[in-house]
């Protein structure tokens, strides 16, 4: 019950260019963080999308082009999407509590893509 009161919260708040949330194939929404793509590994344990450059698309909100899986000892696990670019910009879902959980978000939201 908690979990649905914040989401009802954060989904009424003015989130602006550093948060955004990405929805899966089931429906949840998942909440990541703008963050500087050289510093990826130091968020251990972090579901990550990287972006192309957002200035190129419609809604400024760029496509995302690899969604990466860090585990807890900051390697990354790349799984692009099938778009071959430069990513301009990373965010990071900082709730996942296991790799199990991680897994279960990449599909979920590689199931969109």
């Amino acid at each position: 019950m908690v979990r649905s009161g914040l989401s009802i919260f954060v989904g009424n708040v003015m989130l602006g260019d550093r948060f955004r949330y990405w929805r899966g194939a089931s429906g949840r929404r998942y909440l990541f963080t703008e963050i500087d793509g050289a510093e990826l590994a130091d968020y251990r344990g972090a579901v990550a999308v990287e972006i192309e450059d957002r200035a190129g698309d419609e809604a400024g909100e760029g496509r995302v082009i690899n969604l990466l899986e860090i585990d807890e000892d900051g390697g990354i696990r790349r799984h692009p999407v099938g778009f071959n670019a430069e990513p301009s910009a990373a965010f990071v879902h900082l709730l996942a509590t296991s790799a199990a959980e991680r897994q279960a978000i990449l599909l979920d939201l590689a199931a969109t893509m």
